[in-house]
């Protein structure tokens, strides 16, 4: 259901030809343009509420936070999933072995290294949260992949 969960070397090359794996920038360009173009939760374009519109509208767990992925309040029918991209919450396998999170949260990898050589940078999404996070996280654990087209 939430694929496979990727440490970051195996990231790297998890794309097919033709493919790969968005740098932080790219992912920095997305929220951006999803928020200058009125898909935060409130149709607003400023500030990032942008979450639902990134989410399947099936699979997270409820939330009756304002504008959360896992609110199911029919105001917000219009913005869910409305970019497409069908992010599902596939949890994360820490670092140290346990898999955690399924239903509350996803991760997705970025190619660009984070804080330090050990660490890369990631996008979030949680089921009680209207935003995007951006992370820097170890690079042994596993997180979601999205490969976006050369």
């Amino acid at each position: 259901t939430y694929g496979v969960l990727y440490n970051w070397p195996a990231a790297l090359t998890a794309c097919p030809p033709g493919w790969h794996l968005p740098s932080d920038e790219e992912w920095t360009q997305l929220e951006n343009n999803l928020i200058a173009n009125g898909y935060n939760y409130d149709g607003t374009t400023e500030g990032n509420k942008i979450a639902i519109s990134l989410a399947s509208a099936n699979g997270w767990s409820s939330s009756t936070n304002t504008g959360t992925i896992g609110n199911t309040n029919p105001a917000y029918d219009a913005y869910r999933n409305k970019s497409g991209f069908s992010a599902l919450p596939g949890g994360c396998r820490h670092y140290y072995g346990p898999f955690l999170g399924i239903e509350y949260y996803g991760y997705w990898w970025s190619s660009t290294q984070g804080y330090t050589t050990d660490y890369a940078w990631n996008r979030d999404l949680y089921y009680s949260s209207s935003y995007v996070y951006r992370g820097s996280y170890a690079k042994e654990y596993g997180f979601s992949v999205r490969c976006l087209r050369d």
